[in-house]
This record gives C-alpha cells, structure tokens and sequence, in this order.
C-alpha cells in the first residue's frame, strides 16, 4: 500500500495546509458562486422578459411592411430578433415547470396575449465551431395582427453561470499556496535540519562546535539542551580520559615491582612461570585500558580513505606470508578518525587470519554509506553466539592461551569504533564455509551529489 502521509514536516505542513485552504476555497467560492448563480439568474431572466414586451411593442407600432428590417435593427449579439408571419416549427409540446413559469411572466407583461400565443423551442448552438451540445433557446410571441416576433438566445434566461472560473481560480490560488508554503515551512524547519544534522555529527565528533541557537523558540530550546548534552558529553569524557591515564600508571607500578621481584626467584622455572604471568597481566591491563579510553581519545575527526586503510592492512599482512586479498574500488572517501578506524579493520582482519587461515576484504559504496565484507575460511561462529563474541573478554575459543583465544577484545573494540561513527558490524556464516564480517559505515560530512556526479 502506498504511503499517502509525507515523511517530512514540510510535506506534512504543506499538505495540512493545501487541505485546509483548497477546502475552505471551495466551500466559500461553491457558496458565492450559486448565491450569485440564483441572483444573475432572476436578473437575467426580467431583462428577458422586459426585452421582449419592449420588443413586441416597438414592432407593434411599425408598420408591417418595415417590421422584419425593424425587427432586425434591434436585435443583438446575443439575441437574435426575427419577424416572420407564420409560427415557428418544432415547438415543444410539454414545457418544463422554468419554461412554464417563464410564459406565465411574459404574458402577465403583455396583458391580453393568449396562452398559445407564446411558444418556446430548443435552440442548437455552439455546431459551427465544434463546441459540442450547448443547447439554447427560442422564444416565440404572437403579435395581434397574427405575425410572429421570433427571439433566439444562445442560453436560456435563468441558467447558472459555469464553473469554469471557480475551478481556474482555486487552480491558480492552489498552487500560489503551494509555493508560499513550501518556502515558508522549510525556512522554518531549517533549524531543525541544522539539528539533525548536528546530530550525526555528535556521533563522530564530540569535540564539533556549539549548534547555533536560531529559529522558533521551540526549537531554540531544543538546540540550547543539544549544546548542553553536548558540553556534558565533552566533560565526561575528558573526565575518564584522565582517570584511564592514572589507572595506567597506578597499575604499571606494582607490575614493575613484581617483575624486579621475580628476578631475585632462584628456581628457574618457578621464575618464568611468574614473569609469563606478569607478562599476560601487563598485556590484559593495556588491551582493557585501550577498550576503555574508547571513545575517549581526541583524535581529530577528518576526511580519509577507507580504501586506502584496507589496501595497507591486506598489504602488511600478504608480506608476512599470509592469504589476504583486497577487492573493492582504488578510493572511498568519508568523515572519521584515522587511527581508530585502522585499528578496528586491524582487530577484524587479523582475526580473519587467526582463526579462519586468511582473509577475503572486498569494499562496496554508495551514496549514503560504505560497506565492507571480510571473509574468512574458518569454520564460523555458531549463530547463537553472533552477540555474544562483541562482548568484553568473551572468547569462542575455549583455551585460555593467548597464542590461540586472545584477551577477547578484538571485536568489542572494533564495534566500539564503528558504532562510534554511527556504523555497524554484522556476522554471517557462509554457506560455503566460514565467516563473513560486514561493516557499514554512514558517509557522513561528503557531499553526496559531488560522489554521485563522480561515478
């Protein structure tokens, strides 16, 4: 079924609006128009009717041999006068009850004329031009010394006016309404636009600047609230960006001593046992303090090249011997932190190549978004734990050796950083076997005709 109601609130004010007038117009103007029908219409029907008695009695007072020439002199563009001296053919035999009323009027106008003595025909007009079945009137009256006075109207006395002004008028004013509208709602829903905008871009860059405070006061409010979470979001974030950097030294100095300590540990193998330990811990406390500073650094938000990360990261790992290919367009452009971006592509590829031997990277792009697949020959992930890999120190690998099963961040880190750039990744196992990890990626801050024009 197709969506009748406008997404937007500009269609929908314009719509609203459209209705509204266009229906008040009709209503009024349908008002007017058959008032006025009814008021031209008693007009036009006693000019008839004094035309005529006017009429019969000019050409009574002339003399029969100069009554045609007279009768001729005083006809009209829109009625013509003929004299003739035997009645009119094809009469209507049964008058309709306005043709009744209208021979009534005239012969309470011309006293003494009897009932036969006017007489009405239909009257074809508008045949020449190719106009159609427009029907007129004929009207005749007898004169006491027998001759007929004929009067032919193209309309008949009394009829309504047509409706094509009213519909040519509410046409005109429905789409001057349209117009007017559509400039003025979508000066006012600017600031909303600015908002929305704004938005997205807070999920990119907490650090962009205030969003002006502009428009109705409804919206000012909605903006002047934007900036404060904004301002909250910046505090709290520079609040736990140094709390991680003191919990990173904090818990550097014991290992430190703990790692001195060992040294002085004189069996040996209890010695390597301890720094292996020290060893893991030092790598759990920086893989978990990088998760948390997540979102915390201040990385400048820039345009960069997707495509370029990927081709780089597939390139370093085909150096060191291993089954990486990248497919995908030379260039893809979007707004976002460089660093971080490599470092979540770095997370899912070199799981790609840990567990599933190697990794198929194709890129696709739109208008809207970019997408890229990395796919693997591994055996998969269950679907039933497709969630759960994302979280923090989860690991489908059931070792806890680190050569094989990792802290388990890998992922949680890498959604953390698309998320971060109003992105997503999903998991998919392929029916050929193995494991495709698709990343979305909205292009926000590139223009999107300049990318269309580019294609």
């Amino acid at each position: 079924m197709m969506r009748l109601w406008p997404r937007t609130i500009t269609g929908g004010a314009v719509l609203v609006l459209l209705a509204a007038v266009t229906l008040s117009h009709l209503v009024s103007m349908a008002a007017y128009h058959a008032d006025l029908g009814r008021q031209l219409g008693a007009n036009t029907q006693q000019q008839f009717i004094d035309g005529i008695v006017a009429a019969v009695r000019g050409i009574e007072a002339t003399p029969a041999a100069d009554r045609e020439r007279a009768a001729q002199a005083i006809a009209s563009p829109g009625a013509d006068i003929r004299w003739t001296a035997a009645p009119p053919a094809a009469t209507l035999e049964s008058l309709p009850p306005d043709l009744a009323t209208l021979r009534e009027q005239i012969r309470q106008a011309l006293p003494g004329l009897a009932e036969d003595a006017v007489r009405f025909a239909d009257l074809h007009v508008g045949a020449k031009e190719g106009r159609g079945s427009a029907h007129g009137l004929v009207t005749a009256v007898r004169l006491t010394d027998g001759g007929w006075l004929i009067f032919s109207m193209g309309h008949r006395p009394g009829a309504q006016p047509e409706w094509t002004p009213l519909v040519l008028s509410t046409t005109v004013m429905v789409m001057l309404v349209v117009v007017v509208t559509i400039v003025l709602v979508r000066v006012l829903t600017r600031p909303l636009r600015q908002l929305s905008a704004a938005a997205k871009r807070l999920g990119v860059d907490v650090t962009a600047p205030p969003l002006p405070v502009a428009g109705p006061e409804e919206v000012r409010e909605a903006s002047l609230a934007f900036n404060e979470m904004q301002a909250r979001l910046r505090r709290l974030i520079d609040d736990r960006t140094q709390m991680m950097a003191a919990m990173s030294h904090d818990l550097k100095t014991p290992l430190t001593r703990l790692r001195l300590r060992s040294e002085f540990v004189e069996d040996e193998h209890e010695r390597e046992r301890m720094l292996a330990d020290i060893s893991d811990m030092e790598s759990m406390i920086s893989s978990t303090l990088a998760f948390l500073k997540q979102g915390t650094e201040t990385e400048e938000t820039k345009l960069l090249d997707v495509a370029s990360i990927l081709e780089s990261l597939c390139a370093d790992h085909a150096d060191l011997g291993h089954a990486v290919r990248y497919r995908g367009a030379a260039h893809a452009k979007l707004q976002g932190r460089h660093l971080a971006l490599k470092r979540a592509f770095a997370n899912l590829i070199g799981n790609a190549v840990t567990y599933g031997g190697g990794a198929d990277v194709q890129l696709s792009e739109g208008a809207d978004a970019i997408r890229v697949a990395i796919s693997d020959r591994g055996p998969g992930i269950p679907p039933a734990e497709f969630e759960a890999v994302f979280q923090a120190f989860y690991r489908g690998e059931g070792s806890r050796n680190r050569e094989t099963g990792g802290v388990g961040l890998g992922l949680t880190v890498a959604r953390a950083i698309v998320r971060a750039h109003g992105g997503d990744i999903v998991l998919d196992n392929l029916q050929t076997g193995g494991l495709m990890v698709a990343v979305t990626l909205p292009r926000i801050g590139v223009d999107r005709a300049a990318f269309t024009a580019s294609r």
